[in-house]
């Protein structure tokens, strides 16, 4: 089930926690030996020997400095801290990777992103086993921050690409073959590309165990081809790039920059794919790879329990008693540990229990008053108490209660000593959200954050009502037209397009109430025609119906009512027929032009069920073997004037068709939605 927008919101303060009932991850024996290695830009907390624990430092250096020097445009400076815990064998880190059910996950590492830092975890007896896996998650962490709006295949495939990253001879290897996935396309039937483009997190290629082998092959093969197979490809990613961050499709923006369709595509991968010789792209940088010397330290045994206890309470399932133990046992040691204290608190905000954080939180600045992560958590912990009693439709407090100064000043501390942190910035945003008082602040941080974050929806559904409050609803409309439409999905937009409708149904009805029906009909009618969501409009049209009975029949009110009864069950038919016969008989001008807004909308939306019905059965048509069948029911569908979206896709489909209908009979389409 979706939150609501400010549940949301309170979550994401507290680092998404998922509570747990996982077997337990006892404490470290008491002679257990563990070592801190620092890099340029990596701390690793490690029970494994200081060689191999600074190997495994280096050879993440490695990767970072490789990317930095064959790539422009990857942002490669995270903007949180990034931890990496390198655990010495298999049963020293079986207890940190449970799953929801306590059993040991089949994993040689993770990479767990959070509000709070970045935390990576890794088997060092596993050899090189558990390093595909962190670089491939590292890249996903560098592509959100570069290009939010990748497709799904593109994501995938770049992150498979760099997961054989090696370092040979101070020479780096990128992009060397990796033999599952040709085994796995040896023999299974590939997705036809124009449907691999389409792929999101929702669709049965990337959700049914059969098909997701196909999608991750196919998507590793395909960039394969693009970025090693040919120089000449790969210096085209960054008009690829471009094309999508401007928010066009994937189809679209992958055939103009590269300036081949997709049947060519899908025929010259064949050929590669047939040909069985792959090559890769070898590196050589200028000078030596001269990754700055690492140090390392001893770990007390209290520092020990303390990042073990911080794993436990940020990597879900969260285990919250043995996160808990590991930290108290922590504090018996050393009273004055602030960081055990701080952890504690993030413990608290997972359990939603804010007054509690808040109260260690306090106890943390008590012993360390320049703590920033304190002064953060402390701001977080404040506000999602507040919040937790507000809603969606809580309106805009003329002036903040003290709970928010206090919040807000937190934050203000923090970034003082941390300047820039993306998720403080969000923190004193967000204190805005529910005040008039200067947002100019609120705005500016909000910005900041989600320039920081732009794969982070919510920061961005955040500066839109921000935007939106601050009185520019121009520019709140640009940003959930524009970038909004296109990173999120349909629930953040209907949640901000019904934040941003609240306060205009507000002031209609405000008017209303002081008699001027007509300013408050204005206010509707222009409200009804920035929305898109079919709920939204609804209730926006039974708005202005309502101002209508000024001297509208009771007869006319109930006609209205049963016709919208009727949509609500999913009777559009009849509840179109109701407004029709509404719009025709009633004497009142209002109501008649609320009753006929309606029953367009309604026969638009039967319209667009009917094609979608013809797309759909064209398509099993052609799933069936029945090309000619298929061809002609696209060709009657785009006779009948589509939707511009599913007359672009119909028309993609039928040139597919007549292109492929001898060389490929059998191969599947997916059905619109």
């Amino acid at each position: 089930m979706k939150r609501s927008l400010l549940r949301s919101l309170v979550v994401l303060a507290c680092g998404m926690a998922v509570a747990s009932g996982a077997a337990a991850a006892p404490p470290p024996p008491e002679d257990a030996k563990w070592i801190r290695v620092d890099t340029e830009h990596f701390s690793l907390l490690s029970n494994a020997s200081e060689r191999r624990t600074t190997t495994i430092g280096r050879n993440l250096e490695q990767l970072r400095r490789v990317l930095e020097e064959t790539t422009q445009g990857f942002k490669l400076h995270s903007p949180l801290d990034t931890r990496i815990y390198v655990f010495a064998d298999e049963a020293s880190f079986t207890p940190f990777k449970l799953d929801a059910d306590g059993k040991p996950s089949d994993l040689a590492g993770y990479f767990v992103g959070t509000p709070d830092g970045n935390y990576v975890a890794l088997d060092a007896s596993a050899g090189e086993k558990p390093f595909p896996v962190i670089y491939h998650e590292f890249l996903h962490y560098v592509m959100e921050n570069t290009v939010p709006s990748l497709p799904l295949w593109l994501d995938e495939g770049l992150a498979e690409f760099y997961s054989s990253f090696v370092i040979t001879g101070g020479r780096a290897q990128i992009g060397l073959p990796l033999d599952h996935h040709l085994a796995w396309l040896a023999g299974h039937p590939m997705i036809p590309l124009r449907e691999l483009f389409e792929v999101d997190h929702d669709s049965p290629h990337y959700n049914e165990t059969e098909r997701i082998g196909t999608f991750y092959a196919q998507s590793w093969a395909l960039t394969h081809f693009l970025v090693a197979g040919s120089p000449e490809r790969r210096s085209r990613f960054g008009r690829l790039f471009a094309a999508l961050a401007r928010g066009v499709d994937s189809r679209t923006a992958f055939e103009q920059a590269f300036e081949i369709d997709l049947v060519s595509v899908e025929q010259q991968l064949v050929a590669y794919l047939r040909a069985s010789s792959y090559t890769y792209i070898r590196y050589t940088p200028p000078e030596e790879f001269e990754i700055e010397a690492a140090t390392a330290r001893p770990l007390e045994r209290k520092e020990v329990l303390l990042n073990l206890g911080d794993l436990l309470a940020h990597r879900p399932p969260i285990q919250f008693d043995e996160a808990e133990r590991h930290l108290r046992l922590a504090l018996a040691i050393d009273p004055e540990l602030a960081e055990a204290w701080i952890a504690l608190g993030f413990l608290r905000m997972g359990q939603d229990r804010p007054a509690e954080a808040v109260e260690m939180c306090e106890r943390a600045l008590a012993l360390d008053a320049g703590s920033a992560r304190a002064h953060a958590l402390l701001g977080r912990s404040l506000f999602a108490g507040f919040a937790a009693g507000m809603s969606e439709t809580t309106p805009v407090l003329a002036t903040a209660p003290p709970v928010l100064l206090r919040a807000r000043e937190a934050f203000r501390q923090s970034l003082e000593l941390r300047p820039e942190d993306p998720e403080t910035l969000a923190g004193l945003g967000r204190t805005y959200l529910f005040d008039r008082e200067q947002l100019k602040e609120g705005l500016s941080a909000l910005a900041r954050a989600s320039a920081a974050l732009p794969a982070r929806v919510d920061l961005l559904r955040d500066l839109i009502v921000l935007t939106a409050n601050s009185g520019n609803r121009a520019g709140a409309r640009r940003l959930l037209d524009g970038p909004l439409r296109q990173r999120g999905d349909a629930e953040d937009v209907r949640m901000v397009e019904h934040v941003l409708a609240w306060p205009e149904l507000e002031r209609a009805k405000a008017l209303a109430e002081q008699g001027q029906v007509d300013e408050a009909r204005a206010v509707l009618e222009t409200l009804l025609g920035e929305l898109q969501d079919h709920q939204i409009r609804a209730n926006v049209s039974t708005a202005i119906a309502a101002l209508g009975q000024f001297g509208v029949s009771v007869a006319d009110v109930d006609a209205y009512n049963r016709a919208a009864d009727a949509g609500t069950r999913g009777d559009l038919e009849q509840a179109a027929k109701l407004f029709e016969a509404l719009a025709a008989g009633t004497a009142d001008p209002a109501m008649r032009s609320a009753a006929a807004a309606h029953a367009a909308d309604l026969r638009g939306a039967l319209v667009r069920e009917r094609h979608v019905a013809a797309f759909n059965a064209a398509i099993d048509k052609a799933n069936a073997g029945d090309h000619e069948g298929a061809i002609a029911g696209l060709e009657a569908l785009l006779a009948d004037s589509p939707e511009a979206k599913l007359e672009t896709q119909a028309r993609r489909i039928l040139d597919d068709l007549r292109a492929r209908a001898v060389e490929r009979p059998g191969g599947g389409k997916r059905k619109a939605r």
